[in-house]
């Protein structure tokens, strides 16, 4: 996994020497910004396809297509959001392991 990212930057022009890179000192670093401002993003999404839902459900008129279609987009929204969430904290306690820190601080 670490060659074909690797392979993938080097395709594109750039390398940890490269400027682009300058502040970070490894791909742990560059993938731990990218987490840093992607899982609140996918957070807030999550939250915004709830609300989103919820405004079809109330827009609906009693049309059972749209209510059927507000259900589906709130179960989806609720399991993905489930799903993100499960899946960090399972990297956390994966991660924690691996270093021997403290995974919740």
């Amino acid at each position: 996994m670490r060659f074909a990212v690797f392979a993938l930057l080097v395709l594109a022009g750039l390398s940890l020497g490269s400027p682009a890179f300058a502040a970070f000192a490894s791909f742990g670093d560059f993938f731990g910004q990218v987490g840093g401002f992607l899982f609140p993003g996918v957070i807030g999404l999550g939250f915004f396809m709830i609300g989103k839902s919820g405004y079809t459900f109330l827009t609906s008129e009693g049309n059972p297509e749209k209510v059927k279609q507000a259900k589906e987009e709130l179960t989806s929204a609720i399991i993905g959001l489930i799903f993100v969430i499960l899946s960090a904290v399972i990297l956390k306690l994966i991660i924690g392991n691996l270093i021997s820190e403290d995974i919740f601080s």
